[in-house]
């Protein structure tokens, strides 16, 4: 029944997709506005929360199978595979973690609300004959009160797999605002199951610089999370960095206990 249904949906989902995605790209067309592919995820993610919340233990929960745990200093995943901070929206994530994700890493969220880049700002684009996104939405999100507050009340806890609490900022003071806001909130109040993510490569913020730029303040914001929380830490760092750099930022926190790398970001390039 499992595989049965795994195949239905999957068949299902792709070609719903398919026509979705080109009824929406004929009527932007019609209506002369750009080909804007973040209307198409938010018709999915609207009608994914609903099936969800109606028939989301049929359509949507499936065991992990055994053999695939995975730990990481003291976090452990049933499963190596991680949403790395795509959504900060819970119905969405419940999703996932019901089809069998280890954990999820929540989307950056900086001090305050924000509404991101100019859409259109995700496009599909080929890589050596494969379809992909690339997408420079601009950190949308709530900002830390609301995102504490939910953090709180979420019912993704109930998975008891590790969550990620990815951290962005402008500064240098900022970032440590906003972890000292997180963690003052969160400590003893959720399940000691949650890591940091840094994220130190985002070129989306208002100046187009990141903290990754200066390894003297990077050292110092790694620093102050590493001496005022016991929590696994990691630093979200773009593989399109010199080697140099790199290998850098490998020093820094090598020196720390229950830090680990996340090659997550790329950085604007022209040709």
């Amino acid at each position: 029944l499992r595989i049965i249904r795994k195949y239905l949906f999957s068949v299902s989902y792709r070609l719903f997709r398919f026509l979705v995605k080109h009824l929406v790209f004929i009527y932007q067309k019609i209506s002369n506005r750009d080909k804007d592919l973040e209307s198409i995820v938010e018709f999915g993610d609207k009608n994914l929360t609903w099936i969800n919340n109606n028939l989301g233990s049929l359509a949507f929960n499936f065991t992990i199978p055994k053999g695939l745990e995975t730990e990481l200093f003291d976090l452990k995943f049933k499963s190596p595979l991680v949403a790395a901070s795509f959504k900060s929206d819970e119905n969405l994530l419940d999703i996932w973690m019901k089809l069998g994700l280890g954990g999820s890493t929540y989307k950056t969220v900086m001090k305050s609300e924000r509404s991101g880049n100019p859409r259109p700002r995700l496009q599909q684009i080929r890589l050596e004959r494969e379809q992909c996104l690339v997408n420079a939405l601009g950190l949308p999100g709530s900002g830390i009160d609301l995102f504490t507050k939910e953090l709180l009340a979420s019912p993704l806890w109930t998975f008891n797999r590790p969550m990620g609490i990815s951290i962005g900022g402008e500064n240098l003071d900022e970032y440590i605002s906003n972890f000292n806001d997180i963690e003052k909130v969160i400590k003893g109040n959720v399940p000691d199951i949650y890591y940091y993510e840094l994220n130190i490569s985002c070129p989306n913020t208002d100046t187009g610089s990141c903290i990754g730029d200066d390894l003297d303040v990077l050292e110092k914001l790694v620093e102050h999370v590493r001496v005022n929380c016991s929590a696994t830490v990691s630093l979200k760092i773009s593989p399109d960095w010199s080697n140099d750099r790199l290998r850098k930022i490998g020093a820094i926190i090598k020196k720390k206990d229950k830090m680990f790398v996340n090659a997550g970001n790329t950085q604007f390039r022209t040709v």
